[in-house]
């Protein structure tokens, strides 16, 4: 009895499928013939457009066109204008400003390459080699008293490496 319920039911499933197929197919023709309408609709519609744009008077491109050289002619006198100002302006600004830069870096060299300022590059580089050679002395003059073997741990400073030292 199950294997009849079982055909039975493909047989309904088949004859649902079949039933399913063709309204689909009546719907695809339907549309098919909704996009053939559409398409020729448009195709009249276009048609219709392009006679409107063509009957469309000549005298919107004419006063387009004038238009347009009116406002070239304002925008290249405006640019002839404009570049004359900046070539005027950069010409007497450009004498100040190379003076005011030129006295700027000179400033600006001299505090660094100055000795007697504090916090220039230069006397602070010169101040760390200064330094590092009184220490490496010193290390040097330490290593060579204990290389001669000597008991008593006494060599000189000058009064320059002492102050060197100290600072």
């Amino acid at each position: 009895m199950a294997k009849d319920d079982l055909e039975l039911f493909r047989l309904k499933t088949e004859l649902d499928i079949e039933k399913s197929k063709s309204e689909l197919e009546e719907f695809k023709s339907k549309l098919f013939e909704q996009i053939a309408n559409a398409t020729n609709e448009f195709g009249k519609l276009k048609t219709e457009l392009v006679e409107q744009v063509a009957n469309a008077k000549v005298d919107i491109g004419k006063h387009a066109i004038d238009e347009m050289s009116k406002a070239f002619g304002f925008f290249r006198i405006s640019i002839l204008v404009a570049i004359g100002l900046v070539l005027t302006l950069g010409g007497l600004s450009y004498i100040s400003v190379d003076s005011t830069v030129r006295k700027i870096v000179d400033a600006k060299l001299n505090d660094w390459l100055s000795f007697e300022k504090k916090g220039a590059i230069l006397k602070d580089s010169l101040e760390q080699v200064r330094m590092k050679t009184a220490l490496d002395s010193l290390v040097i003059r330490l290593a060579r008293n204990k290389a001669d073997d000597r008991p008593n741990f006494q060599f000189e400073i000058s009064e320059l490496e002492k102050n060197r030292l100290i600072a």
